[in-house]
């Protein structure tokens, strides 16, 4: 029965002893009312005392209650039929102590009762309805204990014969140890009370209902005592909790699948949400904030890693972590993890700790480590380090996530990686790795809108290598392009990181300067047309000897308002530092 005292599930006994087909008894919580319960004694039985709504109230079993029950005959015309169960109601409780369902039995003793009233009128009565008590014993005795009457169709279950109990006393009959355990359930008949047990017997169950016999006056006659086989009952009902036990098992499952979807559903989309910043980010430097934060909810109660490999130094570098880490986790060498040697995922735990990775911190030890190497095209890429001190350690689903966010992240820097190459190869020249004209002009219009919002100078230097051509003509272009990658390189050590240097064409470059005045711009130019002067150029070994270079110095606004113009005048600037005779810086 259900925990608001529905019907879920019955046996035929169920639906027969109520003389109602399944159909109607499922669903049912309480019977028709033409189905009326009484008391022993006559007096209504109310519905909400029935072990069912008290195991319900109560959250405890409630046994062997009797109550009688007014059937419909089957005879038509409205006629009635008494029965007499004994009912118990047992609940079965979820962890949190609420009422899942009800275990209900009932156990027919109308026959039983039918005894009782008869024992008063005749012996022989007693004697026909024991000797024809279905499934049962009945035991007759009076006051010294002697059986009047031991008969049933049950009694040869308990290997007894009648003739060996029928005028004989108790003690006579049964071994002194026996007497023992019995007798209080005999004195508790002649006493004038009934009392009701199950025992276990030879592997049968059965319920056994001490009862007193009483004449018209009421005084106690005679004891009875019923022995009933309900081995079949308690099965059912046993088959019903494990039935019911094994239900709960799936429900258990399916809660923890319905869990672990949820689960996998949630790191799904911070997976995703990842994959769209790291999309979305210009470079790789910028993905490495959203990393953290993406492992950090992805594997609470954990600290990691994500480190990216250095060939220059032969070392992998970390580029996000979350939680806590060592400096010697932070940055290794290929040879300090398992995982980088042997190139397949690596996993340590504390039971054996000698299978920890060097660069692993000692002090606490973790429970477990994980090591997860990242090849892209055949080539190590980097390393996932994962780490935790939780006393489960990392379990397969951890691990498993780990391996699909490790896969994620290295796919998502490596396109980031490619992107800048792309991009670098685009925009900057492949002779100098200055930036070339065409980013030039993007960078140029975004400095002057720049300018125009802070209303700060933008100062522009145009540079020009002295006698270039007479230089490739004497030395060779191989040597030409030298000399233009070591003023290249000049020029980027000596500008700002805000600065901006470009190959403006042939032996021409630019720089770009934000927020400088126009007499602190040329007074840089003169500094950088000095430094060329004293470079020192070789090219195999051959002394190249000493170049100079021209330089045109213009100033936003001061020498025009748009980036055409600026140019324009720091370009004819530069030609009349040639005019005039080169190395030197003239002003716009």
């Amino acid at each position: 029965m259900g925990s608001e005292g529905e019907v879920l599930l019955c046996n035929p006994k169920a639906w027969q002893l109520v003389g109602l087909s399944e159909a109607e008894l499922l669903g049912m919580t309480s019977l028709p009312p033409q189905w009326k319960m009484i008391h022993e004694d006559g007096s209504p039985f109310p519905y909400n005392t029935h072990p069912v709504p008290q195991a319900i109230l109560t959250r405890q079993a409630v046994k062997n209650v009797l109550m009688g029950i007014y059937r419909p005959s089957g005879k038509g015309g409205g006629e009635t039929e008494l029965i007499w169960v004994l009912v118990s109601a047992e609940p079965q409780l979820t962890e949190d102590g609420t009422v899942q369902q009800v275990i209900c039995t009932c156990s027919d003793i109308t026959i039983l009762k039918k005894v009782q009233e008869d024992l008063r009128t005749s012996e022989q009565l007693y004697r026909t309805i024991a000797h024809n008590f279905p499934n049962g014993t009945i035991f007759l005795f009076d006051h010294n204990l002697r059986y009047l009457v031991a008969d049933g169709q049950g009694l040869a279950h308990l290997q007894l014969r009648r003739e060996a109990l029928e005028g004989y006393t108790l003690s006579e009959v049964l071994s002194a140890e026996t007497c023992t355990s019995v007798e209080p359930l005999y004195q508790t008949a002649l006493a004038g009370s009934e009392r009701v047990e199950e025992i276990q017997y030879q592997d049968q169950t059965y319920l056994v209902r001490a009862v007193p016999i009483r004449n018209e006056e009421g005084e106690v006659i005679l004891g009875m005592i019923v022995y009933q086989n309900i081995t079949e009952h308690k099965q059912a009902e046993l088959a019903l909790q494990r039935a019911n036990q094994h239900l709960a098992e799936i429900n258990q499952r399916l809660e923890q699948s319905v869990q672990e979807l949820e689960q996998r559903h949630r790191e799904s989309a911070i997976i995703n949400q990842m994959i769209e910043f790291l999309q979305a980010c210009h470079g790789v430097e910028e993905a490495y904030g959203p990393i953290s934060e993406f492992l950090k909810q992805l594997f609470p109660g954990c600290s990691g890693t994500v480190l990216l490999s250095n060939q220059k130094t032969n070392q992998v570098e970390s580029i996000a972590t979350f939680g806590e880490l060592a400096a010697c986790e932070l940055n290794l060498a290929f040879d300090d993890c398992w995982a980088l040697r042997r190139g397949q995922i690596h996993l340590a735990s504390d039971s054996q700790p000698g299978l920890f990775c060097t660069h692993v911190q000692r002090d606490p030890l973790p429970t477990a480590s994980l090591c997860i190497p990242t090849i892209v095209q055949a080539q190590a890429f980097g390393l996932f380090y994962l780490r935790t001190q939780e006393f489960e350690g990392l379990s397969k689903g951890q691990q498993q996530l780990a391996q699909t966010v490790a896969e994620q992240i290295s796919l998502g820097l490596s396109n980031l990686q490619l992107r800048e190459e792309l991009r670098n190869q685009s925009i900057r020249d492949p002779l100098t790795g200055l930036f070339n004209r065409r980013y030039l002009k993007e960078v140029l219009q975004r400095e002057f809108q720049r300018s125009q919002r802070s209303g700060q100078p933008l100062g522009i230097i145009m540079v020009d290598i002295d006698y270039f051509k007479q230089f490739n003509d004497h030395f060779g272009h191989e040597a030409g392009d030298v000399v233009l990658q070591e003023v290249a390189r000049f020029l980027q050590r000596q500008i700002r990181l805000s600065d901006v240097a470009c190959r403006y064409g042939g032996e021409e470059m630019t720089l770009i300067l934000p927020e400088m005045s126009l007499e602190t711009v040329k007074a840089r130019a003169e500094q950088l047309c000095l430094g060329i002067r004293q470079l020192q150029l070789s090219y195999q070994g051959k002394d190249l000897g000493r170049i100079t270079a021209s330089f045109g110095v213009a100033c936003f606004p001061d020498q025009g308002s748009t980036p055409e113009t600026v140019i324009k005048k720091a370009d004819e600037a530069l030609y009349q530092a040639k005019n005039q005779g080169r190395n030197q810086v003239i002003c716009a």
